[in-house]
């Protein structure tokens, strides 16, 4: 509204200087006093939403002090989860490390109690098996002379090969370089986005698991980059 108001200040058109100087700075008070009570409003919002984030976070850690924990454990995590992807907006800055906090204290139940999310979506057991399926499509996305550079064994370089030869003949045509490797790019990704919903996992399979993912996808996203034209 105040905006309007500005816009239609400006088609009024001047006015004598001796009042218009008076009535602008009047006008100009009364809109900067509108604005502010937009922006505090909107502060109030933002620290309610932040604050809606970090009880979550509290809530979930709480559970972490229970001495004997029920079997519904999953259930209240799983509960707490959707309240969480329903939760406001908050600043990127803030939803990084709020997010950060609520995925390490979900690994921290998992981890202590491993028992009571057998069979769930968070089942560590499956979340590994998830992870390494990942690995492994993302070494074939990793060419040929790449692996030979990483060090990889014969045995994994042949097998690969025997991949690729494979793929080429099911599709029954030479597919065209730049389209292979945009495709290959975007499968990296679409990995990426999968790992990050894995969320955190623990134990020393899981850590060497994911350091192998992450070095499979620097190598396959670099080697597929555009080819750079000479001449």
């Amino acid at each position: 509204e105040s905006k309007r108001l500005q816009v239609e200040w400006k088609r009024i058109g001047p006015v004598r200087r001796t009042k218009s100087d008076a009535i602008w700075g009047r006008f100009r008070t009364a809109c900067d006093g509108v604005f502010e009570r937009v922006r505090e409003g909107e502060r109030e919002v933002a620290a309610e939403k932040i604050a809606g984030r970090e009880s979550l976070c509290v809530e979930l850690e709480s559970l972490l002090s229970v001495e004997e924990t029920e079997n519904g454990l999953a259930a209240r995590v799983r509960e707490l989860q959707g309240r969480w992807r329903q939760a406001g907006e908050v600043p990127s800055n803030l939803r990084r490390q709020l997010s950060t906090r609520f995925g390490q204290t979900i690994a921290r139940l998992v981890e202590a109690y491993p028992q009571q999310f057998h069979g769930t979506d968070l089942d560590p057991a499956r979340k590994l098996k998830q992870l390494r399926q990942l690995c492994e499509r993302a070494e074939t996305l990793v060419p040929t002379e790449a692996l030979d550079e990483a060090g990889a064994s014969p045995a994994e370089i042949l097998a690969k090969k025997w991949r690729d030869q494979l793929a080429s003949n099911t599709m029954g045509e030479r597919v065209d370089e730049a389209t292979r490797r945009r495709a290959a790019i975007e499968e990296i990704k679409r990995l990426q986005s999968a790992r990050r919903r894995l969320g955190s996992l623990a134990g020393t399979e899981a850590s060497e698991l994911q350091t192998k993912f992450q070095k499979a996808c620097d190598r396959a996203y670099q080697k597929n980059q555009p080819s750079t034209p000479t001449g």
